[in-house]
């Protein structure tokens, strides 16, 4: 499928997970905020953050290089360094498979004789995907793909670490990787605006 098709596709899954989530936060300071976030960890431009007042926990992405947010990673940390994590490892995952792919495997067979004959989803079949991406448990990433991630950004690694498990005992790893130089994602005056995203 072109990637003009699949972005579209990811466009009107968007759309669809709206109606379970809400529509994604907009107060204009913490948009600002997250554009600042995406630019820090996407320099490129090719994935696009968007937080959800009422999601999966933590992370989702669809085709096209959008990443769905939880509310809870900039509402319930004391710093940006946890999104960012969740964001990397999110983004490794759009990157290791097919989304669109994985989304047609797990739907009926008629959806993808619909794309393959119409070049198109039907509202259904995208009704359905909305659903799944949204209750779906996340595939888990290696550790150490996550860490090679951050450390190339300087991004404290251990927040991050407790964030997935608060006793460190199984991220380890995380926890100590954290490079002896690291850069803020954000500002102080960024985070608090982010954090307050979804107030309006």
């Amino acid at each position: 499928v072109p990637e003009v098709a699949q972005a579209q596709i990811g466009g009107e899954l968007l759309m669809e997970t709206e109606r379970l989530t809400g529509a994604p936060c907009a107060a204009p300071a913490g948009l600002r905020a997250l554009q600042t976030l995406s630019t820090r960890l996407f320099p490129d431009g090719a994935t696009q953050l968007v937080v959800r007042p009422s999601t999966r926990k933590t992370t989702a992405h669809v085709p096209g290089g959008t990443i769905l947010l939880s509310h809870t990673l900039v509402e319930d940390y004391e710093t940006p360094d946890v999104v960012a994590g969740y964001a990397l490892a999110e983004n490794l995952r759009a990157e290791g498979g097919n989304s669109l792919g994985v989304l047609l495997e797990a739907s009926p067979f008629r959806a993808s004789l619909a794309l393959l004959s119409t070049g198109r989803l039907r509202e259904i079949d995208l009704q359905r995907m909305a659903e799944w991406l949204v209750v779906r448990a996340p595939v888990p990433v290696p550790q150490n793909a996550v860490i090679a991630e951050m450390v190339e950004r300087g991004i404290a690694t251990a927040p991050y670490g407790y964030a997935l498990d608060i006793s460190g005992e199984t991220t380890a790893t995380l926890v100590a990787a954290t490079a002896n130089e690291t850069t803020p994602v954000l500002d102080d005056t960024d985070w608090i605006a982010l954090q307050s995203i979804c107030s309006e």
